[in-house]
């Protein structure tokens, strides 16, 4: 009995630090959300550049003035 307190004891030291599940999954949660985020506005850049690109080739094409 005595070895199953010094087992639970250590295992409750090495894991005290641990967050909680639901600390975990809102911390998760939150994350998830900022990495959405910038992937959405990653596009969105991504797609203001190809259109510039679009419109300089598009004046380079065009004979000089």
């Amino acid at each position: 009995k005595a070895t199953e307190e010094r087992l639970e004891e250590k295992l409750e030291e090495k894991t005290k630090n641990l967050p909680t599940k639901d600390e975990f999954f809102t911390t998760m949660d939150k994350v998830m959300g900022e990495l959405q985020t910038m992937r959405e506005e990653s596009t969105i850049h991504q797609g203001q550049h190809d259109e510039i690109n679009e419109q300089l080739k598009n004046l380079q094409s065009q004979p000089p003035i």
